[in-house]
């Protein structure tokens, strides 16, 4: 599974010349590799989805880094594992390598890196569905990486504060966020960065009930999510626009995007995105009048869920799976996933609260 160019991409001009005249490290072939060509192959490793050989680069980076006493090579170290425990869905790991990678960037005033580093701790806690604690963080980074050059740290940094500020309830503070990311990406000339956030937009005004807005936006940043290849933003994309035929009663269309959409995320092994997809084609399977087709895919959706421990995002799918019982007849199953969806309704309010 290939990950995003830009998933690691916080090394600096300056880290990158240090690292090209710092420590050597021996191969098992008895020949040398140094840190800077050990950062590169980290990166692609991880890229290429390899993550166990990706973490055993980066350990030996941060050997070299430390002994040579390169501080910012040592942030940026622990940044990387960070992100592959992240990536292997261990939240409190990554946090504490976050944490002490945000210690050194402090200490030696790498603004750059103090500014990812705080967007990736905003991840874990959006993880968590800990939402204000993320927007904290994500805002701080925010100021921070506005105060540099990086346009497309700072697009993606609008970005996560908006789709968190959406989560929040926040939509019109979310829709600014937006725009702002949609301003710099423009300036940037970043086709796909233009693609995805305008997707994002979509998403503000579906949320505010600007349907035909939302449908504008939508299939603008599908020419550009096509146009760039970027298939993860277009299925994302796709879900968008059927949801919103959804709402307006358009359910034939709705099914026959979720469908396209279904394909793609498949592909690219978007499984959240997947499971939100199947969620979708079982309401409106079951508004055409097909609810084993509907049942089939709730139970499809719920699994994947399940396995990622989307237990908040698994409550729509609760309540789909339950009114695909009842019109199947099928009371007492029906009541045990309408009490299952208020169990995960309750969940969701009191880690609104933390």
């Amino acid at each position: 599974m290939k990950r995003s160019k830009k998933a690691m991409g916080i090394v600096t001009i300056a880290l990158l010349l240090s690292l090209g005249s710092v420590g050597w490290a021996q191969t098992e072939n008895g020949g040398s590799e140094s840190a800077l060509q050990l950062y590169q192959t980290g990166v692609e490793q991880y890229r290429q989805g390899e993550l166990d050989a990706a973490l055993q680069t980066f350990d030996r980076f941060l050997e070299i880094v430390r002994a040579t006493e390169n501080s910012q090579g040592e942030s940026v170290a622990l940044n990387q594992i960070g992100l592959i425990y992240a990536e292997r869905g261990k939240p409190q790991e990554a946090l504490e390598l976050y944490q002490q990678a945000l210690a050194i960037a402090e200490s030696i005033d790498d603004h750059q890196t103090q500014g990812k580093i705080l967007n990736n701790i905003g991840a874990i806690y959006s993880k968590l569905y800990q939402y204000s604690q993320a927007l904290s963080f994500y805002q701080r980074g925010l100021e921070i990486l506005r105060q540099g050059d990086d346009l497309a740290a700072q697009i993606e940094s609008f970005n996560n504060v908006g789709l968190t500020q959406l989560e929040l309830g926040q939509t019109d503070a979310a829709r600014t966020s937006f725009a702002e990311a949609l301003t710099l990406a423009r300036k940037l000339e970043d086709l796909a960065l233009e693609g995805r956030t305008l997707s994002y937009l979509g998403n503000a005004d579906s949320q505010l009930g600007r349907y035909a807005d939302a449908l504008q936006n939508y299939n603008d940043a599908l020419t550009l999510n096509r146009d760039t290849g970027d298939r993860l933003a277009e299925g994302t994309t796709l879900t968008g626009l059927a949801l919103v035929y959804s709402h307006l009663g358009r359910d034939e269309t709705a099914r026959s995007l979720y469908e396209q959409a279904l394909t793609i995320v498949r592909e690219t092994r978007d499984r959240s995105t997947e499971a939100q997809i199947l969620t979708g084609l079982g309401l409106v399977y079951g508004n055409l009048g097909d609810p084993d087709a509907a049942l089939n895919a709730y139970q499809q959706g719920l699994a994947i869920q399940q396995e990622l421990g989307e237990e908040i995002a698994a409550e729509a799918t609760l309540v789909g799976l339950a009114q695909a019982y009842e019109n199947l007849g099928q009371m007492e199953t029906a009541l045990q996933y309408y009490q299952q969806a208020l169990s995960a309704s309750q969940t969701s309010e009191d880690r609104a609260t933390e």
